[in-house]
């Protein structure tokens, strides 16, 4: 292929190059500004630029008044079959402006498909769009000869006879020469714009947290659901409760959880410990953004309102003396603890001028 011809192709690879590259900075999970750069085009210029080259594969012909005549001949001589072509500089507001159709159309479409709205679908569907109409658009750019072909070229600023509107050539090596000053206008706005989305998207846009999510399971939850969690319990009698792990930390954790009973003296205003037995423990690993819902099993051995079920988690293995104050994420469940259906008959056999 003639370096002329690759020329012709040339936007068009570094574009599509562009979304390979980014596609693979989220396949392995790269971030920082290093995503962003590669991000932000993707979501705000390369769809729209795809639809305006698939749209406008050629450069067009050069039209002056002479050759219009300012007359309707000049008009449809201007908006003739294969004459229908903008410059380089009237591509960029273009392209973002139909940035702003495609990507909420993908949005839209995965949202009535039955992928979840998330990340992943979202970023896959933007990439797959835009590398089919990139292709589309190399397609239809290769159907005319390489003289028709737009060229993309760096701008040239204007000459200080031309004035403002009447710049030869930017972005195009065939662009036409009686751009109007409106056109450049819209440019300089578009361009604000892009940058002001670019720096509030830098500025306001969240650092990846990691984190380790610790959470009760409470099932089906319905009009008559009290609680999130058994809150009362049988003295003596074993209970099940679930809780959930997941993990968020960009790599594989090994985790530790302590179930213990604590029975509380509440007689100040924060509740002392006043006795303490463990319930249950084990441990577990996790890959990033799996999680794993564990059953404990909890046998309280005293009654009252003043026991509280507390899972401890850890990461890494737990310490001697696993406490609220050295977990690395900890839950409180306050429970009610009563005495069980024999006690309770026994306790009334007992009482003094009960019926016989």
């Amino acid at each position: 292929m003639e370096l002329r011809n690759l020329r012709g192709y040339l936007d068009l690879l570094v574009a599509l190059s562009w979304v390979v590259l980014a596609a693979a900075v989220v396949a392995v999970s790269l971030h920082g500004i290093v995503r962003l750069v590669l991000l932000v085009p993707i979501v705000v210029f390369l769809p729209g630029y795809a639809v305006v080259s698939l749209s406008y594969p050629t450069a067009g012909s050069p039209t002056t008044e002479s050759a219009n005549g300012g007359s309707n001949a000049g008009l449809r001589a201007r908006f003739a079959r294969d004459n229908h072509a903008i410059g380089g500089v009237e591509r960029i507001p273009l392209a973002i402006v139909w940035s702003l159709v495609v990507v909420p159309g993908i949005a839209l479409g995965v949202h009535f498909s039955p992928s979840p709205i998330a990340a992943e679908p979202l970023q896959a569907g933007v990439f797959g769009v835009t590398a089919a109409l990139l292709v589309a658009a190399t397609v239809a750019r290769a159907r005319h000869p390489a003289n028709e072909r737009f060229v993309a070229s760096l701008p040239r600023l204007p000459d200080r006879s031309s004035g403002f509107g009447s710049a030869s050539s930017p972005l195009g090596t065939q662009a036409s020469s009686t751009s109007h000053p409106g056109a450049r206008l819209l440019l300089v706005v578009s361009l604000l714009v892009l940058a002001s989305s670019v720096g509030y998207a830098f500025a306001a846009s969240p650092h990846d947290e990691r984190f380790t999510e610790l959470s009760i399971q409470s099932g089906e939850v319905t009009n008559e659901t009290t609680a999130l969690y058994p809150s009362t319990l049988v003295d003596g009698q074993a209970a099940d409760f679930e809780f959930a792990v997941g993990n968020h930390e960009g790599s594989s954790v090994e985790y530790e959880y302590v179930v213990a009973l604590q029975h509380l003296d509440g007689s100040d205003a924060e509740p002392v410990v006043v006795d303490e037995r463990a319930a249950e423990r084990g441990e577990f690993e996790l890959a990033d953004g799996e999680t794993r819902t564990v059953t404990a099993d909890v046998t309280p051995e005293t009654t009252g309102d003043d026991v509280r079920i507390v899972v401890l988690l850890y990461r890494d293995g737990a310490p001697a003396d696993p406490s609220l104050e050295n977990a690395y994420r900890s839950l409180r469940l306050p429970v009610d603890v009563t005495a069980s259906d024999s006690v309770a008959a026994s306790s009334a056999r007992q009482a003094p001028g009960s019926d016989r």
